[in-house]
């Protein structure tokens, strides 16, 4: 089962290589290699995630709103709730 599978995405592959409809922007073969240890730096321990709340400048509730979805644009933030002027991220 396994190796029709193999087979299968292979031929694909080959397929969409004679189309010319794989573009040059996908994922980089030399980086696939690095891989493992993304993984092992993306477990570290030292990575503590915390809880903080701010208080928001903006005067109307759709500014809030903006604000709030801004700060979850960042990566590696998450606005958990939005209440009066208080914003916990």
């Amino acid at each position: 089962m396994l190796s029709l599978g193999v087979i299968s995405i292979a031929f694909v592959v080959y397929i969409a290589h004679r189309m010319d409809v794989v573009d040059h922007e996908s994922q980089p073969v030399y980086l696939t290699l690095k891989l493992p240890a993304y993984y092992t730096w993306l477990d570290n321990s030292s990575i503590s995630p915390v809880f903080a709340t701010i208080t928001a400048s903006q005067k109307t509730e759709i500014g809030k709103v903006i604000y709030a979805n801004s700060i979850t644009l960042t990566p590696g933030t998450d606005t958990v709730n939005l209440k009066c002027d208080r914003v916990i991220i």
